[in-house]
């Protein structure tokens, strides 16, 4: 039964994009000009700042054709979840900076009952492809807790399990149900080493060709495909598992396909492509180099030096001023590049966005290995408000939508 059951949702999700492309070549409605095609620029969530900042690029769907200000909604003081080909997933909404349109989502079904909800909890990712169908789909994929007591069998269960089964909300249907995806191949591990994973990074996902790909916990990433219902584990380790220091990785997508980046404390920056040619899934790397020397030949300019800009979104609720009307406070300056984020991959180009030290933006060219000063992407006086808990949460490189219509209101 249950194989009938999926093989009966693959033929509606056919047919159903099948429909989508019928009626959109009959009415000559998907021009490719409405479609995610350019970069905007990056939205990103700052520790202790309510809204995500928009980091927005000179370009045709950038700076003055898109704001990330978000106070057509209900509650614009929310930051960025996911994105995923111009949609925005935030805490109970889904939205389109690019026409301004957005869609509450429905509330969220109560957590199963049993042994199996002790140990878990959810992580939304957001799924939509325009070009496929309108419809977008937001999954809620379990992750293992590391703070969950367990005894010794559950400890030693396969995670994900053989049948991984998950919560997704369909904007098609307007409802929350639940899914089931067959892992083939091996296991990432126990539930017990999931548990060992480091738990404040943002593990970031790709939608590419009708597949879902996630960097999941302890270093290991999934790919779900949506036309077969099956989950499969990439066990290849990207990290340095004698090095007891952390590392940062950005799993994103560029120009050809699904890419990887790690960055080190020692400013080592490691990118890999996932090649699947051979029907195996297997990380290739493409690119090594040490970006001290690269920081170091920066010089430091101005804040308002740089071709893209800040919107600095968060200025107005946190600046004070005298009684002459002038801010009283201003920016420590960064001296020297201590650390770098990785911010994401051009969607387009083999390009690594970089944040140096919560100062500048960096666009750094994977096959020239030149670097290009973006310009001053610090939030008015983060580093006051934040203190030693300033740091980047999350990096979303944004491609704006004009396809309209798409974010119905739902009805529940």
């Amino acid at each position: 039964m249950a194989g009938s059951a999926r093989a009966a949702r693959a033929i509606l999700l056919m047919a159903g994009s099948q429909a989508w492309h019928a009626v959109i070549d009959a009415h000559k409605l998907l021009r490719a000009d409405l479609l995610p095609h350019a970069l905007g620029g990056n939205l990103v969530n700052y520790n202790m700042l309510g809204r995500t900042e928009f980091f927005c690029c000179p370009t045709a769907g950038g700076c003055g054709a898109v704001s990330g200000n978000l106070s057509y909604m209900p509650c614009p003081n929310v930051s960025v979840d996911d994105h995923c080909n111009g949609l925005l997933l935030l805490l109970d909404s889904v939205a389109n900076p690019a026409t301004r349109q957005w869609a509450r989502l429905p509330p969220q079904p109560p957590p199963r009952e049993g042994i199996e909800a002790v140990f878990y909890y959810e992580e939304p990712y957001l799924v939509f492809d325009p070009a496929i169908s309108p419809d977008y789909e937001v999954f809620l994929m379990p992750v293992v807790a590391s703070w969950a007591e367990l005894d010794h069998s559950m400890a030693e269960s396969e995670w994900p399990p053989s049948l991984c089964e998950t919560r997704v909300f369909s904007s098609r249907t307007g409802c929350w149900e639940e899914r089931s995806f067959v892992r083939e191949g091996e296991p990432a591990g126990s539930i017990a080493t999931m548990q060992q994973a480091w738990t404040m990074d943002k593990r970031y996902s790709v939608y590419w060709r009708e597949a879902l790909y996630m960097h999941s916990q302890n270093g290991y990433f999934c790919k779900i495909s949506m036309a077969n219902n099956k989950c499969r584990v990439i066990k290849q380790s990207l990290t340095d598992d004698s090095d007891e220091n952390h590392q940062e990785a950005y799993l994103g997508k560029s120009e050809n396909g699904v890419y990887c980046a790690i960055v080190d404390h020692k400013f080592r920056i490691r990118v890999w492509i996932l090649d699947e040619s051979s029907g195996q899934m297997e990380w290739v790397l493409k690119h090594e180099n040490n970006l001290e020397q690269v920081f170091l030949s920066q010089d430091f300019y101005e804040p308002g030096d740089g071709a893209w800009t800040l919107e600095d979104l968060n200025h107005d609720a946190y600046y004070d001023k005298d009684s002459s009307g002038e801010e009283t406070a201003a920016e420590p300056k960064i001296t020297n590049h201590t650390f770098v984020t990785l911010l994401g991959f051009h969607p387009f180009k083999e390009i690594v966005f970089l944040n140096s030290s919560l100062s500048r933006g960096f666009a750094y060219d994977l096959n020239s290995s030149k670097v290009q000063d973006l310009g001053n992407m610090c939030p008015t006086y983060y580093r006051y408000i934040a203190g030693q808990h300033a740091y980047i949460q999350a990096s979303f490189p944004y491609t704006p939508c004009w396809m309209e219509n798409m974010l119905p209101a739902i009805k529940f």
